[in-house]
């Protein structure tokens, strides 16, 4: 039984090789002095090569050389895996060789060969070929008159363009075709034409048109891929050859409905996304080797039976289609790893509480679940969930999370109360929690102890209300908090922190402190005035530090722009500051440049030795804090 894997794969690119085949490089060998003729005409095969071995050569056995073995008469020829070759030449690769000559494969997978390639000149014995992932190696593919014996032959991942001359003549011993991932090849193909024998056809990734027709693919068939080409039509899948295992339809534009009530016994995997099916879907008797159900993408419709599914599946795709009514998820197969049931019009309870003890993602988003759900019982090995767009409501307990849980998004639902992050997943990365009825306090400190990762967290659109106070944690990675349009108010310092992004639009915060290296943005309220934190005192000189701060870009010139910010204490000093701009390089600076003397009297000298300025500037915020009187640090950041 075969195994549902990639086709088609991204495979390492050649090195150069080392000294010792590099010797050879420049050899000019004295062909009067042949002792192998064999060993002449494969040397002509490789003689323009850049790189070759110091085994080959015009007067050395063929059977000598490094890549070749001998068996039963018949030369094979792979280039050894610890070296690659390239053929440097703009022309043809050259495979001329004598029709009497006794070889039986070549293999020049994934050795840069370059040009265009002649297939009629190939030995009569030849019984595999593979040209595979040359991405330089194209033109014509004529397929027109290879070797009779030929019973395979790769040349995906290379450049062939156009029609294939011979694809409705190919010799009746070939078993295994790939000319999938070339891209630019097309036409119609002449599915009867095909040799009777065929047990593996790959065409995908490239530009064929026309309509499958099943009815005439080759008995022998079981493994065949048509994805990411503009096929059309129908498929009746009644028709199927009795062993097939492994079919992807995927990314064309088929139409019309699908039948998998008769489906061949071995079939592996539904794989027909992306394309423009309709009508509904029985899922209640699937073939028992499927592992994988790949149908999002379309336009299927109704609703489905997902409670006797196959025990093997691992992967249960539905999204993107219009499915519709309830779904149980309480029974499903306990082999499943990922389920994808987004942009549906799913409705009723979400079950989580018994969800397969392996599975890894669960998508149901953008559908109409309702009602309360159950977060404490998820597997262990669950990484990511995402439930927005839907009218689940209730609370949330979140403090027996699975540790592995990295993608969390409860957004645009109902829920209400509070939410606890005292003993969030080491691995969370992705906290969404936006346009729910979440109230109470969002203590952040919990959620960044030693040695964590960025976390982005999304609260906009609730009713958290208290004080953000990130400054207490002590820890210096915060990562994106988002917590627009809440009841939140005071002042929010991480200054003692780094991170990318904070913004409190439409809140009661009254000041955003940055950190000293923020990198991207630090939003406050944007009210275009000058903030001065907890001042009563007068505007006094205060005597300017000894450097500004910004490591991450020392040595680059900036010019800041500081256009119409006026102060919230008003005694005309500094009421305006009309456009004036002022370059400086960021780092160390010696001494205070001279522009600073504008923005002394907008400073107000605070008991407590900690003095705060904040601006909205065109094009850029600064926030100013000046510690024990003689620091100054400028936070400044991209608006």
């Amino acid at each position: 039984m075969l195994s549902v894997v990639a086709l088609v794969g991204c495979l390492l690119m050649a090195s150069t090789p080392g000294a010792a085949a590099t010797r050879a490089t420049n050899n000019h060998h004295d062909v009067s002095a042949i002792a192998d003729p064999n060993a002449a005409i494969m040397w002509n095969v490789i003689k323009d090569w850049q790189y070759k071995d110091d085994t080959w050569s015009p007067t050395t056995a063929l059977s000598s050389w490094a890549g070749v073995t001998v068996v039963a008469g018949l030369f094979h020829f792979t280039p050894t895996s610890t070296n690659r070759w390239r053929n440097v030449g703009s022309g043809p690769v050259n495979l001329a060789m004598p029709s009497t000559f006794p070889l039986g494969s070549l293999n020049f997978h994934g050795l840069q060969l370059q040009g265009g390639v002649d297939l009629s000149t190939l030995p009569q014995s030849l019984e595999r070929l593979i040209l595979s992932s040359n991405s330089q190696l194209g033109g014509t593919l004529d397929l027109g008159h290879l070797s009779p014996n030929l019973a395979w032959l790769d040349v995906s991942g290379c450049s062939f363009t156009g029609e294939v001359p011979g694809l409705d003549a190919l010799t009746s011993s070939l078993t295994y075709l790939d000319i999938s991932d070339n891209g630019a090849l097309t036409g119609h193909i002449n599915w009867a034409a095909l040799p009777r024998g065929l047990t593996t056809f790959n065409v995908n990734i490239n530009q064929f048109i026309g309509e499958v027709d099943i009815a005439s693919l080759p008995p022998a068939l079981a493994v065949a891929t048509f994805s990411s080409n503009n096929f059309t039509g129908a498929l009746d899948l009644t028709k199927l050859p009795a062993n097939a295992a492994l079919y992807s339809f995927s990314i064309n534009r088929f139409t019309g409905s699908l039948d998998f009530s008769s489906l061949p016994s071995g079939f592996e995997a539904l794989i027909f996304n992306h394309n423009q099916f309709s009508g509904s879907l029985d899922l209640t008797q699937l073939p028992s080797p499927l592992t994988a159900v790949y149908l999002s993408w379309n336009q299927f419709s109704g609703s489905l039976d997902a409670t006797k599914l196959p025990s093997g599946i691992q992967y249960f795709h539905l999204e993107y289609n219009q499915f519709s009514g309830s779904l149980d998820l309480r029974t499903l197969p306990a082999a499943l790893l990922s389920i994808e049931l987004g942009a549906n019009q799913f409705t009723g309870p979400l079950y989580l509480s018994t969800l397969p003890s392996g599975l890894q993602t669960l998508d149901a988003s953008n559908n109409s679940f309702s009602g309360p759900i159950d977060v404490t019982r998820l597997p262990a090995t669950l990484w990511s969930l995402e439930l927005y767009f839907n009218q689940l409501s209730g609370t949330l307990d979140t403090s027996t999370l699975p540790a592995a849980m990295s993608w969390l998004d409860f957004s645009y639902n109902q829920f209400t109360g509070g939410i606890d992050l005292s003993n969030v997943p080491p691995a969370l990365q992705s906290l969404y929690l936006m346009h729910n009825h979440f109230s109470g306090r969002l203590d952040l400190n919990h959620l960044y102890p030693p040695g964590q990762q960025q976390i982005q967290i999304d609260a906009r659109g609730n009713h958290f209300t208290g004080v953000i106070n990130i400054y207490q944690n002590g820890y210096q990675w915060i990562g994106d908090i988002s917590c627009n349009d809440n009841d939140f108010y005071g002042v929010v310092d991480f200054s003692n922190s780094q991170g990318s992004l904070v913004s409190v639009f439409n809140t009661k915060v009254s000041m955003v402190i940055c950190p000293i290296d923020v990198d991207a943005e630090c939003y406050s309220t944007w009210n275009t005035s000058v903030q001065v934190l907890n001042s009563t005192a007068p505007n006094v000189t205060v005597p300017f530090g000894r450097y500004i701060h910004k490591s991450s870009t020392t040595g680059r010139s900036v010019t800041i722009n500081i256009a119409n910010a006026t102060t919230s204490v008003d005694d005309g000093k500094c009421k305006t500051w009309g456009g004036l701009q002022y370059g400086f390089p960021w780092g160390y600076i010696g001494e205070s440049p001279a522009w600073l003397e504008h923005l002394t009297p907008c400073l107000p000298l605070l008991a407590a030795g900690r003095y705060y300025l904040y601006a909205k500037l065109s094009g850029t915020s600064v926030l100013v804090v000046v510690t024990g009187g003689d620091e100054l640090a400028f936070h400044f950041v991209s608006s």
